[in-house]
């Protein structure tokens, strides 16, 4: 089996046991609410990150230097770090009155 598959097997768990605890937690505030949702977010981000390392490191040797697992990579380098820092900024920059 594919490594990469292995570790797409690996998110899904992930995935599956975030799902969990959301529905574990509905009879929670609304606070814990909002921060458990970015929370989610800020972890389906990492993962879909973790993911497009996975397909960069498990990429066949001799692969050319511009393979669609290094363009994921730069592109998710790129561009993830910046609504990280958004959603990071909107759930604990608010005051609250």
């Amino acid at each position: 089996m594919e490594p990469v598959l292995i570790f797409s097997f690996g998110e899904l768990i992930v995935i599956v046991g975030i799902i969990f605890v959301l529905v574990k937690q509905r009879e929670s505030s609304d606070n814990s609410r909002i921060i458990s949702f970015g929370a989610v977010i800020l972890t389906g981000i990492g993962l879909l990150f973790a993911l497009a390392m996975a397909m960069f490191y498990f990429e066949q040797p001799d692969a050319a230097i511009n393979s669609p697992g290094k363009e994921i990579f730069d592109k998710c380098a790129t561009i993830l770090p910046p609504i990280i820092t958004l959603i990071l900024g909107y759930y604990f920059g608010k005051k609250e009155s």
